[in-house]
């Protein structure tokens, strides 16, 4: 007889491989999709920045800067998109006792965490193959940044995932949403290159605080303009918390839907 922590390993796990399948296919082009966006944007920003960068970051290899600030990015991006769609493109399966509305938004989750690391990782190895120094500075710090970043993303899209099913109107809101982060996230150019009387605005954004914190402790040279370790945990417990909570109130209906 197995445990109920048994059976939704086994369908957490059963969700994870028909998203594996569904998003890379049996092809292998699928697979290299995962790198060929990212590199395609490190380059394009290397080239359109790159004179920004040898002025803004003395001292910082610039298509670095930009791998520590696409990947984490693209994976909070990844998580509020996928799990947007993931309640209510498995409506029939919750027929099924042993399926819960959450279980499809963690295989997401793990599979986008998958494609985090590995891409993360392949390109670190192919900076350091053209001779960067990639080795970070405080690398502790730099999995405490990046996994606050983590858990205020698990949180955001188990929100998005339980209103979007409820009320699917609301993906155009969050879609809306998600466009502009990635021009006030600090992906391409550092906090202290924007005029210090508009920073304040920008630093109500938790991505920012986690990317400027990481690039920290990544790069010796690099200082932070403003960013908060205090504020980046407060705001992605609440963002777990408030997520749980949601989705706590909301389960009952997302079943009776």
């Amino acid at each position: 007889m197995r445990t109920a922590l048994q059976i939704q390993r086994s369908v957490i796990f059963a969700f994870f491989i028909r998203e594996l399948r569904t998003r890379f296919g049996n092809s292998r082009l699928g697979y290299y999709w995962a790198l060929i966006e990212p590199l395609s944007h490190v380059l394009v920003l290397t080239i359109l920045f790159g004179t920004l960068g040898r002025h803004t970051l003395p001292g910082i290899d610039f298509p670095l800067f930009i791998i520590t600030g696409i990947f984490p990015f693209f994976f909070f991006r990844s998580v509020a998109d996928r799990s947007a769609d993931a309640v209510s493109a498995n409506r029939a399966l919750l027929a099924y006792r042993y399926v819960q509305p959450l279980d499809d938004i963690w295989a997401r989750v793990l599979l986008e965490l998958m494609i985090f690391v590995g891409g993360f990782l392949s390109f670190l190895l192919m900076a350091a193959y053209f001779g960067y120094h990639v080795a970070p500075f405080r690398p502790l710090e730099v999995l405490c940044a990046y996994g606050a970043l983590f858990l205020f993303s698990i949180g955001f899209g188990v929100i998005i995932g339980v209103v979007s099913a409820l009320y699917p109107e609301s993906k155009k809101i969050f879609s809306f949403i998600n466009r502009p982060l990635y021009f006030i996230s600090g992906v391409f150019a550092p906090l202290s290159a924007v005029p210090a009387e508009y920073r304040g605005w920008l630093l109500w954004n938790p991505i920012l605080h986690a990317l400027e914190l990481a690039r920290e402790s990544y790069f010796q040279p690099f200082r932070p303009a403003g960013a908060s370790w205090n504020y980046l945990l407060l705001t992605s417990g609440l963002s777990l918390l408030t997520g749980l909570a949601v989705y706590r109130i909301s389960r009952t209906k997302l079943l009776e839907s």
